[in-house]
């Protein structure tokens, strides 16, 4: 017997193989499928159903779309205002000239932000709600009528699906510009991060406090964030400049005495970097990375106690093309924040609202001149869900698999 899935054969980075996917199947005697989607609603299975009802829809050759049902139980019911309301599954197109693979990432980032900062609006006016059939209360069970539930629309009920750490932050930004706080989750490393990088350049600066251009590098970083103005100035105050360098021996020499973790917390407080980062847009992103490296660091130091050999891991990990899960970004923190999810890590989850602002800009879509058509926001979605319904595993949201756009 074997099983398999199509939509799972394409992640050649799994070890899966799509021609052998195929292979196996036409030498199977029966070939049996699941018809039932549990998680999405009828109205967005329907419409993908509808979508993908032509032949090769995903430009391959033997690889069909099965239609499939909608689970019959019941789900709460997304209320819109009348101006927001939408289809379960739209297409946004962006502009009409060409546009590249950067810019439409652009344009659908802020598209996508500029919607679910609509829809939250209107969910704390009361506008914008979950609706389901609740128990019969008994005023309303007189009348034979049922009463009905209505919970607001959360920013943790909204996904925002990318394939990028690079479009998780343009998406993250773009929501900040408009007062809409976000978390992203991912694969990604905290060492291949901005903050890794400036802090690299800090403890560099520390370890050998007579260096001045390493360390008036490291004070024009985000952490110390010292501007162009500031550090022409220490030229021609000596009084300021030796400030700088005090403070830099001083850091030194704490480490050296009482550890890593002692130095980065003097430096930390004197320093007030946590609210430097915290008064940028992602600072709370910001700060997460910075202390999951301080943390990392600390447990290395105590098999590396030395200046140099502590330093030459910290670069080693920085170049490095594989991490440990201890290094994958954390949470910022638990607030009920829009979820910025890479497509990956979105595997197997659901939400209630679902936007895939970048799917339209693959490759194959720019040479069909297509590049500006990008999906968004499809409601009650999941990976499962699309892994039925839509014929890829990758997008929930999305109107079409990349082998489609054309």
């Amino acid at each position: 017997m074997f099983r398999g899935d199509p939509k799972q054969a394409i992640y050649a980075f799994r070890g899966a193989d799509l021609a052998t996917y195929l292979k196996a199947r036409d030498e199977a005697a029966r070939q049996y499928s699941l018809a039932t989607n549990h998680r999405s609603t009828p109205e967005l299975i329907d419409a993908l159903n509808r979508l993908f009802d032509r032949p090769r829809p995903f430009a391959e050759p033997g690889l069909t779309y099965p239609p499939v049902g909608a689970s019959p139980r019941p789900r709460p019911r997304l209320v819109l205002p009348e101006q927001t309301q939408a289809a379960p599954l739209a297409l946004v197109w962006l502009d009409d000239e060409h546009l590249t693979k950067g810019q439409a990432g652009a344009l659908a980032a802020r598209d996508t932000a500029r919607r679910i900062a609509a829809v939250l609006a209107a969910s704390a006016r009361g506008a914008a709600y979950f609706e389901e059939e609740g128990a019969r209360e008994a005023d309303a069970a007189i009348a034979g009528r049922s009463s009905f539930k209505r919970t607001p629309l959360k920013g943790g009920d909204i996904a925002v699906l990318v394939a990028s750490h690079r479009q998780a932050a343009e998406v993250a930004s773009e929501l900040a510009a408009r007062g809409v706080s976000s978390v992203r989750r991912g694969k990604e490393s905290v060492w291949l991060s901005e903050e890794a990088e400036a802090l690299a350049a800090v403890l560099a600066a520390y370890a050998e406090p007579g260096r001045e251009g390493a360390l008036r590098y490291a004070l024009a970083s985000r952490l110390l964030g010292r501007s162009a103005a500031e550090l022409a100035a220490c030229q021609d105050d000596a009084r300021a400049w030796d400030e700088e360098r005090e403070a830099a021996e001083r850091y030194h020499q704490l480490w050296q005495q009482q550890g890593f973790m002692r130095a980065f917390r003097a430096w930390l407080d004197e320093q007030r970097v946590a609210e430097r980062l915290l008064a940028l847009v992602d600072g709370e992103r910001r700060l997460t990375n910075l202390l999951h490296l301080a943390e990392l660091l600390q447990s290395e130091s105590l098999q590396r106690p030395g200046l140099e050999q502590l330093l030459a891991w910290f670069d080693a990990q920085r170049r490095a093309e594989a991490h440990g899960e201890e290094a994958l970004l954390r949470l910022e923190s638990d607030a009920e924040r829009v979820q910025i999810v890479t497509i990956h890590t979105a595997k197997g989850l659901e939400y209630p609202w679902c936007s895939a602002p970048t799917c339209g800009t693959a490759p194959c879509c720019a040479r069909a001149r297509t590049s500006a058509a990008t999906p968004t926001t499809a409601r009650r979605c999941s990976t499962s869900a699309a892994s039925t319904s839509s014929g890829t595993a990758s997008a929930p949201a999305r109107s079409a698999s990349p082998r489609s756009c054309a």
